[in-house]
């Protein structure tokens, strides 16, 4: 653990990987469980731009898959505002049809059709695929998908992955005091995302329970990266001072305590999720 080692002084980088691992193998455990039931949880990336407009506001293309705004009062709002879909439309703005042209829906369309109960049209004449547009439905309750949706941003974001990675060199010079605090990032924004998907799709007794307890994981993580870009720019501050070294020091420190009661919370996240999981399969080894 980053603190025992900055603080004992070890010589040697304890080997924390199994943890790791193990992290990664709970996610996907926890992935196979999701994919039972995944069709309505493919939607939740099409349901978080919901969350901040309403339903009637959106929409979805079947032939770019792109999520759109449709302005208030607009007389045309199947309309697609994406450039490839233009020629998808004749001049008064209506959507066109060629006979015998039938491009194929992609998989990810074909569950977003399902999940909202849609269909896909065709043409009576020549039985190709009507273009069409999908009006937004929130099946997803909003205090879920903001959560799932917000780690996985966190998570495929690069501008904070780089800058996280930034802070952490600041305070960790060895390249593999870094990896263990980038890895441990990644992984616990895993572990929130499919634990959240999870517990929206099984609901067990103590749901409320297990999602205070991922939701406090992810306070703790984003505190954590708080305190490494607030940290930093402190440093930055002092770096012609001659109080700069010990300020590192005591900051290095302060954040690998940080660092190691995050993975800590993490561990406890797995072992909860372990015996539920542990009712209906075999445990992980």
């Amino acid at each position: 653990m980053l603190g025992v080692y900055h603080r004992e002084g070890k010589g040697a980088w304890p080997d924390n990987s199994d943890w790791i691992i193990q992290a990664s193998r709970h996610a996907h455990l926890l992935q196979l469980e999701l994919c039972q039931s995944r069709n309505t949880w493919y939607i939740y990336i099409f349901d978080k731009y919901s969350l901040a407009t309403g339903e009637e506001n959106l929409r979805l293309c079947c032939d770019c898959d792109s999520v759109y705004h449709v302005e208030k009062d607009s007389k045309y709002p199947l309309r697609c505002p994406t450039p490839s879909c233009t020629w998808n439309y004749d001049e008064n703005l209506h959507l066109r049809h060629w006979h015998g042209y039938d491009p194929p829906l992609s998989s990810k369309m074909r569950r977003h059709i399902i999940t909202l109960g849609e269909e896909i049209d065709r043409c009576d004449e020549c039985g190709c695929r009507l273009r069409k547009t999908l009006q937004g439905k929130r099946l997803i309750k909003k205090d879920f998908a903001i959560l799932c949706a917000e780690a996985r941003i966190q998570r495929f974001n690069a501008r904070k992955r780089e800058e996280f990675a930034k802070n952490v060199t600041r305070f960790f010079p060895l390249k593999a005091e870094q990896n263990m605090a980038n890895d441990l990032r990644k992984k616990i924004l895993l572990l929130v995302e499919n634990c959240t998907a999870w517990i929206y799709l099984n609901m067990p007794d103590d749901w409320q329970h297990l999602r205070a307890q991922v939701l406090q994981l992810f306070h703790q993580l984003l505190a954590m990266e708080w305190q490494t870009s607030a940290r930093r720019w402190v440093l930055g501050l002092l770096c012609l001072t001659a109080t700069y070294s010990n300020k590192q020091l005591v900051f290095r420190d302060d954040i690998a305590t940080t660092l190691d009661e995050l993975e800590k919370a993490a561990k406890d996240l797995i072992s909860t999720f372990q015996e539920h999981l542990n009712k209906t399969r075999a445990p992980i080894e």
